[in-house]
């Protein structure tokens, strides 16, 4: 039994380690909570499941919206800050969740395109990269949901059900509240890890990409005359460079504009259930040490996030940027020697080279719902402008 479940465990692992593109995660949690497919699977598998996972989590969170409000009119505020915190705390997971549910039709058209495009084409500079973003983002899933388990675990609840005083409903609230926060915590991890590997795709093909345009002119002959068949494959290569390129550029504009509302919700919700965690840990006094333990944690974990983001937007404007460098790096201009039986040749792909370059100046633009730029500067005024909010808060509740 043993050497079965070490088999088991080993062949998952190598299979893990050298997939063949950076969607595993992703994968894995579409059977679960996500709104897709995964391809060639057979979707009548998983969607009894995954509808009853999904309804269940929206059904238990409209429940305690309604238990919180009567537990309020009852006992009053105070007595259900804690309650009242997480279960805004689970509405803004979903609200996240739903935000790109709404756009899931054009979110996996990218998806797919960027899946097949990774299977189809493998090598060892893609393969590390692809390695790096699935353990990346299983460590990411992993290091958000262990602290919720031990959390449910250690007995720490905050479902404000027992508002009703119904002894069955209490005895099945003990396996439904860390279902429903488990898989709650579950589909906001999926919302960041979609956009994290699609980001990350993008990143990683934007790369390639400027290194395929430096490789062609590598190939050629720095002094001396082209032949016709050398330039007819010169044309070929770039003319499939320059596909690749419009085509991503295209895909990448697409996802900009999906994103826009996600982007501006996720920093709402960040800054606002940072300051609601300071807020709630002084009204709760500070002698709760596990309810500050985990408030923090759960504070750091959103700090993260909201840069992650910010990081993954500047690090994709700066391989889209790179590609006009690689070019104009690549030594085009001295490996081209011009000749008069090649002048139109000469002209059209040089013409065509100084439309990429001038096209990669252009930025992707990444916003907040058209409100802020998406960048790691804009995310670090956020967090600085929510520890003035916080310290403010702070002073006025002590």
């Amino acid at each position: 039994m043993i050497f079965i479940i070490k088999t088991y465990f080993i062949g998952k692992y190598r299979s893990f380690h050298h997939s063949n593109n950076c969607f595993v995660v992703l994968m894995f949690c579409n059977r679960l909570i996500g709104f897709w497919d995964n391809p060639g699977a057979d979707p009548d598998r998983f969607h009894p499941v995954k509808r009853i996972l999904i309804n269940f989590s929206f059904m238990y969170a409209t429940l305690e919206v309604i238990s919180v409000t009567m537990a309020i009119r009852t006992t009053g505020f105070n007595e259900n800050v804690g309650s009242l915190f997480l279960v805004i705390a689970r509405q803004f997971c979903l609200a996240i969740w739903c935000s790109l549910a709404f756009n899931r039709q054009g979110l996996k058209e990218i998806w797919v395109y960027l899946l097949s495009v990774q299977q189809d084409a493998v090598d060892d500079s893609r393969h590390k990269y692809i390695r790096f973003v699935n353990w990346f983002t299983l460590m990411f899933l992993i290091l958000n949901l262990l602290p919720l388990m031990v959390w449910v675990i250690n007995g720490q609840i905050g479902s404000p059900l027992s508002i009703f005083g119904s002894p069955w409903l209490d005895r099945l609230n003990t396996v439904f509240y860390p279902a429903a926060v488990f898989l709650i915590t579950l589909m906001l991890c999926y919302a960041i890890i979609m956009t994290l590997s699609i980001m990350s795709a993008f990143t990683l093909e934007f790369r390639l990409l400027g290194m395929d345009f430096q490789q062609i002119f590598e190939e050629v002959e720095p002094h001396g005359e082209i032949i016709v068949q050398r330039w007819i494959n010169l044309e070929k290569s770039f003319g499939r460079c320059v596909e690749r390129h419009q085509t991503l550029l295209s895909l990448t504009d697409s996802f900009r504009q999906l994103l826009k509302t996600n982007f501006l919700i996720q920093l709402v919700v960040n800054f606002c259930l940072i300051v609601l965690h300071f807020s709630v840990y002084v009204l709760m006094q500070r002698h709760e040490v596990s309810g500050f333990a985990f408030s923090a944690f759960a504070v750091i974990a959103l700090m993260m996030n909201m840069l992650l983001y910010g990081f993954l937007c500047d690090q994709l404007e700066e391989q889209v940027l790179s590609i006009n460098h690689q070019l104009y790096c690549s030594g085009w201009t001295d490996k081209m020697i011009y000749s008069r039986a090649f002048d139109r040749r000469y002209k059209n792909l040089r013409q065509t080279m100084l439309i990429v370059m001038e096209r990669t100046q252009k930025k992707v633009g990444f916003t907040c719902g058209n409100f802020f730029e998406m960048s790691l500067v804009t995310c670090r005024k956020v967090l600085s402008f929510t520890y003035t909010v916080v310290a403010v808060l702070t002073s006025v509740l002590e």
